[in-house]
């Protein structure tokens, strides 16, 4: 057999390969979804963590619901106390990472903190108030409401930030996402906006050292605004 025949024969049976994937998890695919409550109080901490999918924050009681998508061997989702208060950990079998998922959908009543983090997918955030510390690797970042910390962070995707109070402190990064600030104008002790190789906007907002609040934005790559509101 040729070298260019034995090429051929591997090449064909990766494609075949590729297309009985397409076929099977999709037949194979499992769906379930639990629900459960949080004991947690005001300036307590709810720390969540999910290998791969979306998480939504928004106002209500304590509690989440937990969306698991698989093929053979669900994700696990724990819920342990912390010394800060609650932590949520939905985490997939190492083998099965490509094809398992797990969406949480996270209510918090006004005052509890907050911090999320998924490896891969987007993050919401409404409502928000308190700390907030919001971490997507390869997906986008929302954030919206009158939090007095926000933090956000994404290595890929853009980040948006729409604030209705002035905050105590906001920080933003991307490694090559844009990133949008709306905030409260005026003077902040502290005004960082710049991006490596893109542009970077700052209105309606000024360094005033006897002011008080810090803004950190930066980018890598991309386009960085931040918009002072009255």
């Amino acid at each position: 057999m040729t070298p260019r025949r034995v090429i051929t024969r591997i090449l064909i049976t990766i494609a075949g390969l590729f297309v009985l994937g397409a076929v099977l998890v999709p037949l194979l695919s499992r769906h379930t979804t639990t629900t459960q409550r949080l004991e947690v109080g005001v300036g307590e901490l709810v720390d969540v963590h999910t290998d791969r999918g979306a998480i939504t924050v928004h106002r209500g009681a304590a509690g989440f619901t937990a969306k698991r998508a698989y093929v053979l061997s669900a994700p696990s989702v724990s819920v342990r106390r912390s010394d800060e208060g609650v932590a949520v950990d939905a985490t997939c079998p190492g083998w099965a990472f490509v094809s398992c998922s797990t969406d949480i959908d996270l209510t918090v009543p006004e005052g509890v903190n907050v911090s999320v983090r998924t490896a891969r997918g987007p993050i919401t955030v409404r409502d928000a108030s308190g700390e907030v510390f919001a971490r997507s690797d390869l997906g986008t970042v929302s954030l919206s409401g009158a939090p007095d910390v926000a933090q956000a962070r994404s290595v890929e995707n853009a980040i948006t930030l729409d604030l209705s109070a002035r905050p105590r402190e906001v920080g933003a990064t991307s490694e090559t996402g844009s990133i949008v600030v709306r905030l409260p104008g005026g003077g902040y002790k502290t005004v960082d906006v710049a991006s490596k190789a893109g542009a970077h906007t700052v209105k309606g907002v000024t360094v005033d050292s006897d002011a008080k609040g810090t803004i950190v934005v930066h980018s890598g790559s991309g386009d960085v605004e931040v918009q002072g509101t009255r």
